[in-house]
């Protein structure tokens, strides 16, 4: 159990001490930040867009940072003989990969918070179709620019990594001034617990990836680890539309292999819950129940593949 939890924990502050991290994120705080604004006269539909788009920074940048999170902790590990060193200890190799899966998992998971909170205070920024809340729009940028001052400094002080003190420096300030604007700052046209609803559905389709990227990553390298997540990112979304099991193909072989493809992608359309929320649509707490399990079944099933995978892999040969 110690060596699991110290796998993924490493894991963990490995992603988040990756310069891509940072980057990753500090864009999508400009892109969800910016909104209120870029979405001003567009008569009544300002929360829908600020919703909406910073709903699809958060799952696509989750996405593309796990795919790469997994490509650089497993594949280079690999690569370097990291894992060789580890194997001659006595860890099983179904102990490293269910590690390494639920310390991707918990990457996606600080991302996504990060994320939604700066969506929350961009929802509280958009007050008006004709004018958006200007304090809380400067607040939010002083708040993510301190946030990497303090990163700065310890980096300098303490040789400590500049990307991990900011982010555990945001994880304080971004839920704080999430909390001061609940508060003081005026009721959003929008149901807030539809909101966090539909940004745990987001997060759960982050975490799909993220199992995916670390069964791609055992046999692949990070380039090969990136197209295979993005192959499965546009296939899944178009998984309705190509391989819906109710449109008979015509052909017993096709309507075969429709069936197959459709039940083993992963449907994101499933998550993807704005559309909803700007509608003013209660997401029931039971396809949240639904959801969770279709998402532990997926990562589960993942996982066993990725174990399977990892058994038969020649670790040695890479170290060479």
């Amino acid at each position: 159990m110690l060596s699991f939890y110290k796998i993924a924990r490493n894991t963990f502050l490995e992603s988040i001490r990756e310069p891509i991290f940072f980057i990753m994120l500090y864009c999508a705080f400009f892109i969800i930040g910016n909104m209120p604004g870029l979405t001003l006269f567009v008569f009544f539909q300002q929360l829908k867009m600020v919703i909406d788009s910073s709903l699809a920074t958060t799952m696509v940048g989750g996405m593309l940072i796990l795919a790469l999170s997994a490509g650089h902790t497993v594949a280079r590990e690999m690569r370097n003989g990291t894992v060789l060193l580890l194997m001659s200890k006595p860890v099983p190799r179904y102990t490293f990969v269910i590690a390494k899966v639920c310390g991707i998992i918990f990457t996606g998971a600080v991302f996504c918070f990060l994320c939604n909170m700066a969506t929350y205070i961009s929802v509280f920024t958009a007050s008006d179709q004709f004018w958006f809340n200007t304090w809380t729009y400067v607040f939010l940028f002083v708040v993510i620019f301190l946030a990497a001052c303090f990163g700065l400094f310890m980096n300098f002080w303490k040789n400590s990594s500049f990307s991990e003190m900011t982010v555990k420096m945001l994880m304080l300030l971004l839920p704080a001034m999430a909390i001061v604007c609940r508060i003081f700052c005026e009721k959003p046209e929008v149901s807030l617990p539809n909101v966090t609803s539909a940004m745990v559905l987001v997060f759960f389709s982050v975490a799909i990836m993220g199992t995916l990227a670390v069964i791609f990553a055992i046999k692949f390298d990070v380039v090969a680890n990136l197209v295979l997540c993005s192959i499965m990112f546009f296939a899944g979304l178009m998984s309705n539309y190509l391989f819906n099991p109710l449109e008979s193909k015509g052909n017993i072989v096709l309507d075969v292999l429709s069936n197959f493809f459709y039940s083993v992608l992963p449907n994101w359309q499933y998550f993807w819950m704005a559309d909803s929320v700007a509608l003013g649509r209660i997401i029931p707490g039971v396809y949240l129940l639904y959801s969770l399990g279709y998402t532990l079944l997926y990562i589960i099933i993942c996982s066993l593949w990725a174990m399977a995978l990892f058994q038969t892999r020649e670790i040695a040969r890479d170290a060479r």
